[in-house]
């Protein structure tokens, strides 16, 4: 369904778990909801549009995050910013050390065995 709408013929099971989370299927019939976005599973419907696209679920939904993300305060944007650049650099050093180090200590213990220990 590409934008929100009414049903006016038609019905179908319909998945909106992408805008709602839910995993259940429900069924839309004549004079039911739809927004824009669900996909019709089982049947088809005819949808009488109800909003523009700019005023759809979606949209909606995509002006929040997009408002959420720029009206970060700026003690979480700078903080979390440098910690998560830090962290990242430090683990990918960790692992890259790990990938190169692992295999020259695993041929020094086959090669002198155990008793060097």
């Amino acid at each position: 369904v590409p934008c929100d709408g009414k049903v006016v013929d038609g019905e179908s099971f319909v998945m909106m778990g992408h805008l709602t989370g839910e995993s259940q299927l429900q069924n839309r019939t004549i004079g039911d909801e739809v927004l824009g976005g669900v996909r019709a599973v089982d049947g088809s419907l005819v949808v009488a549009v109800t909003r523009l696209s700019t005023e759809s679920t979606v949209a909606r939904i995509i002006k929040m995050v997009t408002d959420a993300q720029r009206n970060r305060p700026k003690v979480q944007s700078s903080f979390t910013d440098r910690f998560g650049r830090t962290y990242s650099r430090l683990i990918l050093g960790i692992t890259a050390s790990i990938g190169l180090l692992l295999p020259i200590l695993s041929q020094l213990l086959s090669r002198y065995g155990s008793a060097a220990w």
